[in-house]
């Protein structure tokens, strides 16, 4: 069995492992990782597949707990239930001042979401490295209230300030995208209450998921 610790600086709360299953199974699962985690410091963090159904239940036995599930779609129009919706998206580019408003309040709505998970410990410039550089939105302009970053066929990242105005922004944007695409991929991660929202105007899309799992420090 092989067990290494990977450091990511964003996210220094936890240590991310990457384990080799090879000779741990659900009897021993528990006293291997005590005996790994012993001395350490932080919360352990994995994130599997799914459909590993074997290597889940050896870490639940281990102590871990599943705390968020992402999932990665690809849509076509054909899944979408959302209906028809109202208004019009406006967008805003890297080195605007939309722009730079929804990426501040993007990374506080990230920090805010992933708080119980695994906390952001980066700068705001790395987060902002990770955006599109192209935000659909609704809003008057110094106050967007929906919005999501897009690059092509891609919705990266998603905010809205409540579920029923960020849905009737969704409708538009989807429109708008199945006009241009045959399929609209994003991600959702099952903490993000707008991301859902986005999920759920779907069926039978294409989609995989995978879940964090994560063993806190047992105190003795």
């Amino acid at each position: 069995m092989d067990i290494k610790i990977k450091i990511n600086p964003r996210h220094s709360a936890n240590y991310y492992l990457d384990v080799n299953f090879e000779g741990i199974n659900i009897e021993n699962a528990k006293e291997v990782f005590e005996k790994f985690a012993k001395g350490l410091d932080k919360p352990l963090q994995i994130m599997l597949s799914s459909r590993e159904k074997e290597r889940i239940a050896i870490l639940k036995a281990a102590g871990f707990v599943c705390k968020r599930k992402c999932y990665e779609v690809e849509a076509q129009e054909q899944d979408y239930i959302g209906g028809k919706g109202e208004g019009k998206v406006q967008y805003s580019h890297a080195g605007e001042v939309v722009y730079e408003q929804c990426r501040e309040r993007m990374l506080n709505r990230y920090i805010l979401t992933h708080k119980d998970i695994n906390p952001w410990s980066g700068s705001e410039e790395e987060f902002w490295a990770e955006l599109t550089e192209c935000v659909a939105y609704f809003g008057m302009c110094g106050n967007p209230t929906s919005f999501a970053f897009v690059e092509d066929e891609e919705i990266a990242y998603v905010y809205g300030e409540n579920v029923q105005e960020f849905r009737a922004f969704a409708k538009v944007l989807i429109a708008e995208m199945f006009g241009k695409y045959d399929s609209i991929t994003f991600e959702a991660d099952d903490c993000d209450d707008m991301a859902m929202e986005l999920k759920s105007l779907f069926i039978n899309q294409e989609e995989e998921s995978f879940d964090t799992y994560i063993r806190h420090k047992v105190e003795l």
